[in-house]
């Protein structure tokens, strides 16, 4: 299983930031992809923090969904046009 760790500032997520991780969760409990999202109350110019496979990939920003499917080798893009692989009923996987 690969894993994804974003450390972020909750308050300081954009809509859209808060929409990928969302989509991300919906999809990577189903595809052998573990996401761990951390909120840290302290701020600091280098969250967010993107970790992949316990090795630091990113700071200042948040990822991108090429950068993480070039990271992971896995095309993000298509699985989440499909969405979650529990079908159109929404994810039961967690």
């Amino acid at each position: 299983m690969q894993e994804i760790l974003i450390k972020h500032v909750q308050d300081k997520l954009s809509r859209q930031e808060k929409q990928l991780l969302t989509q991300l969760n919906d999809i990577c409990c189903s595809h052998e992809i573990e996401l761990i999202e951390e909120v840290v109350s302290m701020e600091s110019l280098a969250l967010p923090l993107t970790y992949i496979n316990g090795e630091l990939k990113l700071t200042g920003s948040f990822p991108s969904v090429k950068d993480l499917s070039f990271w992971l080798d896995v095309d993000l893009v298509e699985l989440l046009e499909n969405g979650c692989a529990c079908g159109s009923g929404g994810c039961q996987c967690h």
